[in-house]
């Protein structure tokens, strides 16, 4: 394959043995070994800059010329997705001659990440992305992407991921009565992640902020619970409708579940009620 700069320099006239074009930024290729008077010399190294560069403005770089620059972009910065749905992010990086390593890592763990069943991994001229297929709460964290070229290091700037687990099902089960006339209610979660969770309970649709009582566990696997108790003197003879409500940052609206007390002359009949809401399709 000829080399566009001997196109270029087929007119000029013969340079000394120690001249070259240094301001061009071209590989060996490009050092001229000939001789030429100092003024014929200059007007044909502008001429010849000026071609290069617009070469360089048209897309028209020729294989010689090298990439010194290792830039790595990230992307997105933050991801959020609920548990078992599939996640993937990506770096971009300069057009190199040649494709160079690519690695991605967690922070936190020793060494870079591998192929397996739920990770993908794909590489081409100028870009890479990783993939987790099932994402779990385990898979949270913040991913970056390392770019290597040669004797040149590029990183990028971190991508943070956050597997969501709903609260859902809300369930409440009556706890035995302390007296004829008091009754406690206990509202549970279904196991959910991030911890950060609301939880609120109302009476016949107006919130009630006395005699409730909250415990939160944590799991082995990470995850986390909520039992809210609700201990109520009951003073009305007709229906009433407990609610208790979970907000949390996987669902769009909070989850409810509800249970319909109905006090009789003989004896209390609890029937129960539940509705729960969707989780929350993430970005």
């Amino acid at each position: 394959m000829k080399n566009p700069l001997d196109e270029l320099l087929k007119g000029c006239p013969p340079l000394r043995p120690e001249s070259s074009f240094s301001g061009l930024n071209m590989d060996e290729s490009a050092v001229l070994s000939f001789a030429a008077s100092d003024q014929e010399l200059s007007i044909c190294k502008m001429s010849v800059r000026a071609t290069v560069q617009c070469m360089v403005v048209l897309g028209m770089v020729w294989p010689a010329a090298k990439v010194t620059s290792n830039k790595v972009d990230q992307f997105p910065k933050f991801l959020k997705v609920v548990r078992g749905a599939s996640v993937s992010m990506r770096c971009t990086f300069p057009l190199f001659q040649d494709t160079p390593d690519v690695y991605w890592w967690k922070r936190g763990e020793e060494s870079f990440l591998e192929p397996d069943s739920r990770k993908r991994f794909n590489v081409k001229k100028g870009s890479s992305s990783f993939g987790v297929l099932n994402a779990s709460v385990a898979d949270s964290g913040m991913y970056y992407c390392k770019v290597k070229h040669q004797e040149s290091i590029g990183d990028g700037s971190g991508s943070q991921l956050t597997v969501y687990v709903p609260p859902t099902p809300l369930k409440i089960v009556p706890i035995e009565r302390i007296s004829a006339t008091t009754l406690k209610l206990e509202c549970k979660t279904a196991a959910f992640y991030p911890e950060h969770l609301g939880i609120s309970w109302l009476r016949d649709g107006v919130e009630i902020l006395s005699g409730i009582e909250t415990v939160k566990n944590k799991s082995a696997e990470g995850l986390y619970e909520v039992s809210s108790f609700l201990e109520e003197v009951q003073t009305a003879p007709e229906k009433v409708v407990y609610t208790c409500l979970a907000s949390h940052i996987s669902l769009l609206v909070p989850a409810s579940v509800s249970y319909i007390v109905n006090q009789g002359k003989e004896r209390l009949v609890i029937s129960a009620s539940a509705a729960q809401n969707s989780m929350r399709a993430m970005p």
